[in-house]
């Protein structure tokens, strides 16, 4: 017997589409355009000067990788000297990779130079890194292809951000003509709406039109000619000092006031809070007084109310007697 067909349309469902809202900042924080042929520049240069210390850079894989990986070659290849295992601790030290160690660095004021891969998804990811760039006044740039440039070097699958950091007279000096080339390259950072002394404001969109345009652009590796007049850094004025653990927004005049103020404050606060202390007090005063004033009122009362009770009771006592002096009078009379 054959099975029963069930006559109708079937039903399908199409989902609704489901709308998402979304928190973005309303301040504008865009990163600096660079002219066309300056990315390749930085991107080769950084590819030949770190290549050239590759071998101290490289990550090192981890023991059962090496083993899997190890060739006839590789077996014979001579144990690394103290003076190598030194000098590779040190250039490490001076690179900081990643998002969030870059962004460490930048609150704690410790890096000279930024820079991030244009690459990196969502961009919101690295979106905060022009501003703390632009408070710290450290030169930074996003550029295109930084990560399949710099990642096969050091042995990484990918570098979304890296930075070098501050150096002194001690500290080993291998990458100072690299972090020289690039930041005489990097334009300054352009935020209109934060005043930080050294950043100049942003101009037009018509003037950015006209004199930058994208370093995507410079990807194609064709020089149509000489790339311009480079602009340089916003260098640190002369009264302030290169160690600086934080940058003021404000002047010293404003500073002095704003402490002043504070000052002032601290003492209306002090002042208030006594005269507080002595209305409660006085308060405390005043409700003991009035508690044993009450009191005695109260005893008063008692002792009046007894009284008077008491005199009713020898009243009423004297008038049964009375009466039933009375009474026996009349009845001995009438007997």
């Amino acid at each position: 017997m054959a099975a029963p067909v069930l006559e109708g349309s079937v039903r399908t469902f199409t989902p609704k589409p489901v709308a998402k809202t979304l928190l973005d900042s309303p301040y504008q924080r865009t990163w600096p355009t660079l002219e066309k042929g300056v990315t390749p520049e930085i991107l080769n240069k950084l590819k030949s000067d770190l290549g050239a210390v590759s071998t101290y850079l490289r990550k090192e894989t981890s023991k059962g990788k090496r083993k899997r990986a190890r060739t006839a070659e590789d077996a014979g290849k001579p144990a690394r000297s103290e003076e190598e295992l030194e000098l590779a601790r040190r250039l490490k030290s001076q690179l900081v990779l990643g998002i969030n160690e870059v962004t460490k660095a930048l609150e704690k004021d410790r890096l000279r130079l930024v820079l991030v891969c244009r690459s990196v998804k969502p961009a919101l990811m690295t979106q905060h890194l022009v501003l703390l760039s632009a408070v710290r006044r450290v030169p930074a740039l996003c550029l295109s292809g930084l990560s399949e440039t710099v990642a096969p070097i050091l042995n990484f699958r990918t570098v979304a951000a890296m930075g070098f950091k501050k150096t002194s007279a001690e500290h080993d000096t291998t990458f100072d003509p690299l972090v020289e080339f690039v930041t005489a390259r990097t334009p300054p950072i352009q935020i209109s709406w934060l005043n930080v002394p050294g950043v100049e404001e942003v101009s037009s969109k018509e003037d950015e039109n006209e004199t930058g345009s994208s370093d995507e652009e410079g990807m194609d590796g064709k020089d149509e000619g000489s790339s311009g007049e480079m602009q340089k850094a916003a260098e640190v004025p002369k009264g302030t000092s290169k160690s600086q653990d934080f940058i003021p927004l404000m002047s010293e005049e404003d500073q002095s006031q704003n402490e002043e103020a504070k000052m002032e404050a601290k003492d209306v606060t002090k002042k208030s809070e006594r005269k507080a202390k002595q209305t409660k007090r006085k308060m405390g005063r005043d409700v003991a007084q009035e508690e044993e004033g009450g009191l005695q009122a109260l005893c008063v009362k008692r002792t009046q109310s007894l009284q008077e009770k008491e005199s009713k009771r020898r009243k009423m006592v004297a008038k049964k007697k009375k009466k039933t002096v009375v009474m026996a009078s009349l009845t001995g009379t009438s007997k």
